[in-house]
């Protein structure tokens, strides 16, 4: 049973990122619409009086309904392939997956889709009268479908004014930033420490549990492996951490006994990879720093020789430390749950490595650009506002230290040199004065 829950929730995030399940439901809608109104002929029709007309103008209004809503869904299609394009070649390729979640384009899809369906079924269901068929007239379902066109010309402004909001850069970012917030606050626990968690030690005879397949550590369910594990009277620890890449047939855990006893193979297998998801595709479910990953790859992107624009740069800094401060007030690092003397160890990124990967690229091809610095150090300020443990203050004073030494070796006069070292003294004010590096002016 948790295997399956694992499955489906994993299913289900798939199907949420997809294309098609949603225009799907609009061809089923719009068919099971037209086989309930074809029937009926002028039955009802004063419900709704849009049409009133012969054979041949009920055939006239659907053939137009039917050959436009296609047209403009081709369009549609089109342009949102154009989008993911431009999001990919611009952005970043993480972005890809976030682009297909939208709902609103999944939505207008939907919407096109169901109107051509339900045109085209009651296209054929128009009857004139001849020695073979009766005068059949779907008057109410023609009427319905001149409803479903003008909702189709509505959803194609929104469509047109929705893709273009998608494509800016503010908002692409937001968005990412919006995504991965609530992925921290759903994965991590409030802040009870004031550091991140300890792993315990492995005894020196552990056996290795191979990855069954190749795929990045998506998912997984800590409490049912615990239970797994409990029952099996096994110790579990993860190799990769969450996001991680794992080869097929590497170690994907280790096993031992509390009691020193010989660890069965299978059994220990059983505990691990059913309860755990290798995927294709990374994603925010467990792991938030994806979210971050998205953002350092806008940012180096924006500060390549070929497109120039530090300003993009600053704003992906901005959004990196709102990300970094909420999660200064969770509990990090290595997950760790315990029932009598068995343990399940699930490795993630703590603070340190989360503030790392946030800094180090954009620091490395950012170190010739002021403002870029002078972000970089407003950084470390704002979220040394957050953090208490030792542990994260020595991260963030580390940080700060490499932008300093940064900034005594870049190449800049004292005007641009100026507003970066305010900066930075800021940001060693509020770590407290604790030595953050060496002076930025030194050479």
């Amino acid at each position: 049973m948790d295997t399956l829950r694992l499955w489906a929730t994993h299913r289900l995030q798939q199907l949420r990122s997809s294309l098609w399940v949603i225009p799907a439901f609009g061809v089923a809608l719009g068919l099971a619409a037209a086989l309930l109104l074809a029937p009926l002929g002028d039955t009802g029709a004063w419900l709704l009086p849009l049409f009133v007309g012969s054979a041949d103008s009920a055939r006239s209004v659907l053939s137009v309904i039917a050959g436009s809503t296609m047209t403009v869904t081709s369009l549609t299609f089109s342009l949102t392939v154009v989008a993911l394009q431009v999001a990919s070649g611009q952005f970043t390729p993480r972005l890809m997956r976030s682009f297909l979640a939208d709902r609103g384009n999944k939505v207008v899809l939907a919407i096109f889709l169901g109107t051509f369906t339900l045109s085209l079924v009651l296209l054929q269901a128009v009857q004139g009268e001849t020695d073979r068929f009766a005068l059949s007239v779907p008057t109410l379902g023609v009427s319905v479908a001149i409803i479903a066109a003008l909702a189709s010309i509505i959803a194609l402004v929104y469509f047109i004014h929705h893709l273009t909001q998608q494509l800016r850069i503010d908002r692409v970012m937001a968005r990412v930033g919006d995504q991965t917030v609530a992925a921290i606050e759903a994965t991590f626990r409030p802040a009870r420490l004031d550091d991140d968690v300890d792993e315990v030690e492995l005894p020196d005879d552990v056996t290795v549990v191979p990855a069954p397949r190749t795929g990045h550590l998506d998912d997984f369910d800590a409490d049912a492996m615990l239970d797994a594990a409990a029952d099996a009277g096994l110790s579990v620890r993860l190799r990769p951490v969450v996001g991680a890449f794992v080869t097929g047939d590497t170690t994907l855990a280790w096993a031992w006994r509390p009691d020193g006893g010989t660890v069965d193979v299978d059994e220990a297998r059983r505990v691990v990879v059913e309860h755990v998801v290798l995927a294709t595709d990374r994603s925010l479910g467990h792991d938030p720093s994806f979210g971050i990953r998205q953002l350092v790859d806008i940012g180096t992107r924006a500060l390549s020789p070929g497109v120039n624009d530090p300003t993009t740069a600053v704003q992906a800094i901005q959004h990196l430390t709102r990300i970094l401060r909420t999660m200064a007030g969770h509990d990090l690092g290595t997950l760790v749950r315990a029932r009598d003397d068995v343990t399940v160890m699930i490795p993630r990124p703590n603070f340190a490595d989360h503030l790392a990967m946030a800094v180090n690229q954009l620091l490395h091809y950012g170190r010739h650009d002021a403002e870029v610095l002078r972000a970089l150090a407003q950084l470390v300020r704002d979220v040394a506002e957050g953090v208490t443990g030792p542990t994260r203050h020595e991260a963030l004073a580390t940080q700060l230290g490499r932008i300093a030494r940064t900034v005594g070796d870049a190449d800049m006069d004292d005007v641009e040199r100026a507003p970066v070292d305010d900066a930075i003294q800021v940001a060693r004010d509020v770590l407290g004065g604790q030595d953050a590096g060496a002076d930025p002016h030194a050479s």
